[in-house]
C-alpha cells in the first residue's frame, strides 16, 4: 500500500510535522493508539486505522453535515468533541489535525 494510502504512514507524517514543537508530544490513547497531545491536551490520534481529531462539538457537527466524518464511539459512548475523519487524504488529515491543535490550545 503506498504511503499516501496507508493510515499509519500518514499519521507518522503528522507526528513528524508537529514533532518539532516543544508543546506537542506523542503518547498513547485508547487501545494503545498513537495519540498527539499539545500542551497536555489530546488533539489527534490514529484509532483503528482512522484519524480522530478533537474539535468543538459545533465544528464536528458541521463536518458531519458535509460528509467529512462521524463522531467517535468508544466503549459504547459517543464523544461529541471527537471526529473520525473520512478518507485517507494526507492534506485533509494535516488540516484537521492543525485545526484540532488550535482548538485544544484555545
Amino acid at each position: 500500500m503506498p504511503d499516501n494510502q496507508n493510515p499509519a504512514a500518514i499519521f507518522r507524517s503528522l507526528t513528524s510535522r508537529f514533532g518539532g514543537r516543544l508543546d506537542v508530544k506523542l503518547t498513547t490513547g485508547p487501545n494503545d493508539s498513537p495519540l498527539l497531545k499539545g500542551a497536555g491536551q489530546s488533539f489527534a490520534m490514529l484509532y483503528d486505522g482512522e484519524l480522530v481529531v478533537r474539535l468543538h462539538p459545533g465544528r464536528c457537527a458541521e463536518l458531519i453535515e458535509a460528509d467529512k466524518g462521524r463522531l467517535l464511539v468508544h466503549d459504547g459512548r459517543t464523544h461529541e468533541e471527537w471526529l473520525v475523519v473520512d478518507g485517507l487524504d494526507a492534506a485533509e488529515w494535516t488540516a484537521h489535525a492543525t485545526e484540532a491543535l488550535g482548538f485544544t490550545q484555545g
